[in-house]
């Protein structure tokens, strides 16, 4: 199942052509692009890292996604409440709803620190904060 939804997620995501060639105008917006491109699988391999999610990261210049073995699926982020300090780093919270299964509890949340560059906002990852868990694809992608 989880091999199913890395292929159909790719083909959706590239299908959807989500590619942002600079950062964000709020953090809010950087955020929502960086969960919209990662639900639709672009952090399952290098490849969609490099073409789908890259532009919507602040991460080391060698950094690169691994091939996972699995995904969390989710039903849908709630982005909570946003909190910036000294203008140009903000930290949000995300609430995850997860499909329900027995090994894992219904949602989970995740602390994410985002960025501001002369281009605009991105989130954060290796090196300038925690590396990215596990990738979630949202759990409406449809096999082809």
């Amino acid at each position: 199942m989880t091999l199913g939804f890395k292929f159909s997620a790719l083909l959706a995501l590239t299908l959807c052509g989500v590619v942002a060639q600079a950062g964000s105008a709020t953090p809010r917006a950087a955020l929502q692009a960086f969960l919209q491109a990662e639900l639709a699988g672009a952090r399952l391999d290098s490849d969609g890292w490099r073409r789908l999610i890259a532009n919507h990261v602040e991460a080391g210049s060698d950094y690169e996604e691994p091939g996972w073995d699995s995904v969390t699926l989710v039903r849908k982020a709630q982005i909570g409440r946003i909190q910036c300090s000294r203008g140009r780093e903000c930290r949000a919270k995300v609430r995850f709803e997860l499909e329900g299964a027995d090994v894992h509890p219904a949602d989970e949340q995740e602390d994410y620190v985002l960025h501001k560059g002369a281009d605009g906002w991105r989130v954060a990852t290796w090196p300038h904060a925690k590396p990215f868990g596990r990738p979630r694809v949202q759990s409406t992608a449809h096999l082809p």
